[in-house]
């Protein structure tokens, strides 16, 4: 199957968090502890790719995703 390709709007807690899980799990070889499915309909977390991500804050604007999902502020209210 072809992968998923995905967009993040908001590179706050929550897309941290998608980020995150996403690699850890992308990159278990072992049994997926915490995950209910690990396939939903032929498809892997591996098989997730995100191919954007948008946000309106400067100090994220511009960066590597994976700098921005750490840059201040993030908020979760």
């Amino acid at each position: 199957m072809s992968a998923i390709n995905m967009g993040i709007i908001g590179v706050g807690n929550c897309g941290s968090s998608l980020v995150q899980g996403l690699v850890y799990y992308g990159d278990a070889n072992d049994k997926l502890i915490g995950l209910t499915n690990p396939i939903c309909t032929g498809y892997a977390v591996s098989d997730m790719k995100i191919t954007s991500a948008f946000d309106v804050n400067e100090t994220k604007i511009g960066n590597d995703l994976s700098r921005a999902i750490w840059s201040a502020p993030n908020y979760d209210s």
